[in-house]
């Protein structure tokens, strides 16, 4: 194949134009000489950086490159999308919503295009920001919701503190106060429940 490639390259060029020369056709040589660069031009796509004949000027190289680039960053950014309106019309109407582990999945990947992308958009930002914000207090409710369960003043009262334009989350310490001594039958999943919050407030992330 390493033989045959550029062997073919140079019949191309010389063959046809070889050809009409020892016709006398001058203006057909000259139409050949420049199909048959123009064709081994081609023919060569991978090697070249330019190619230049015949009136022609051809970025070759540089632009297959900057093609098969931009091809992968529009896979990269669609892959997400695509997966976030497909998981959106799965889940969108059902009560239990989206599971996290694929939430989490979907705006870390997109999170990571916007990263790689260089994608400067407040609005952006904005969006992400008030996702982690409704997710960190998702947590905190269900810490009310199993606490609801043994005594619903108490419930109420860390209910107060839930203000989901906000990130001024109550702290352990707080929590802790608010609770008091908690029923023993409940006391692991209370733990659990706060564990899960205060990690995913600090960390944005669950354990």
């Amino acid at each position: 194949m390493k033989f045959w490639k550029p062997f073919f390259t140079v019949m191309i060029i010389l063959v046809p134009s070889l050809y009409f020369g020892y016709e006398g056709k001058a203006a057909e040589m000259g139409i050949a000489l420049a199909a048959g660069a123009l064709a081994a031009a081609f023919l060569n796509l991978d090697k070249l950086q330019s190619f230049k004949g015949a009136g022609i000027e051809i970025e070759l190289k540089k632009a297959v490159e900057e093609a098969y680039a931009t091809i992968e960053s529009l896979k990269n950014v669609a892959e997400p999308l695509f997966l976030t309106a497909i998981t959106n019309l799965t889940y969108g109407k059902r009560l239990s919503g989206i599971p996290q582990e694929q939430e989490r999945h979907l705006i870390t990947s997109m999170e990571e295009v916007i990263k790689t992308t260089n994608l400067v958009n407040p609005d952006l930002d904005n969006a992400i920001k008030e996702f982690y914000i409704h997710e960190t207090w998702d947590r905190f409710s269900k810490l009310i919701d199993i606490v609801r369960k043994n005594n619903v003043s108490v419930s109420d009262k860390l209910k107060e503190l839930v203000d989901r334009k906000e990130t001024s989350y109550p702290s352990e310490e707080r929590i802790n106060q608010i609770l008091g001594e908690v029923p023993e039958e409940i006391a692991l999943s209370v733990k659990e429940a706060i564990n899960n919050y205060v990690y995913y407030k600090e960390n944005q992330k669950d354990r």
